[in-house]
């Protein structure tokens, strides 16, 4: 991360802590807050899940990938057609082998540099989406969203951080604490916005 990545963070945070005051899309902030988080990390694709109404089970609601120009979900208009991991298994435990279900079961984040090499988890929806499209999913970062009670409400997740070359790189333990602050940005538009429909 260079010294103009670490000045851009600060106000970019402050930005969307504006913008949550005064939206109340929360759709819309969710959408800065990964555009925002992309660009900070350098990530060449980003995802979010949210967690259903049944509590079991996952929605792909924005996919964003620079290499592949995709632009699904939100308030780009197509939908996003993949189908998204399984938060349990078929015999009722929690879901371990994806990452995004781990993420949301532990209420940890993950930080992976080769997801091919990764030990402990089932890329092979990664591994299939890669050969359809030609491309190689490498460096993971997995962020749970997580409200004031403690509840995981979804996951942000960042794919392929980039060198300041274009090279593929890895991301930091800082990339990582900045993009858990604008995951709990997020969390806090989607709760707001809950509060406000009880209303």
């Amino acid at each position: 991360m260079t010294a103009e990545d670490t000045g851009n963070r600060l106000p970019q945070l402050i930005d969307i802590a504006r913008l949550l005051a005064l939206e109340l899309d929360a759709n819309r902030i969710v959408e800065r807050v990964v555009l925002t988080a992309k660009q900070t990390t350098h990530a060449d694709g980003a995802s979010v899940y949210l967690i259903e109404n049944d509590g079991r089970s996952l929605a792909l609601t924005l996919m964003l990938n620079d290499t592949l120009g995709i632009r699904r979900g939100g308030d780009f208009g197509e939908p996003v057609e993949i189908r998204p991991p399984p938060l349990f298994e078929a015999d009722g435990t929690p879901n371990r082998r994806s990452v995004v279900a781990h993420c949301v079961h532990s209420r940890r984040s993950v930080r992976l540099d080769d997801a091919y090499t990764a030990e402990g988890f089932d890329f092979a929806g990664a591994r299939a989406f890669d050969k359809a499209h030609s491309y190689r999913s490498r460096s993971f970062l997995t962020v749970p969203m997580t409200d004031h009670s403690g509840h995981v409400i979804g996951v942000l997740q960042l794919i392929n951080a980039r060198a300041s070359d274009g090279t593929p790189g890895s991301f930091s333990a800082d990339d990582q604490t900045y993009v858990e602050v604008l995951a709990a940005l997020a969390a806090i538009a989607f709760e707001k916005q809950r509060r406000i429909h009880r209303v």
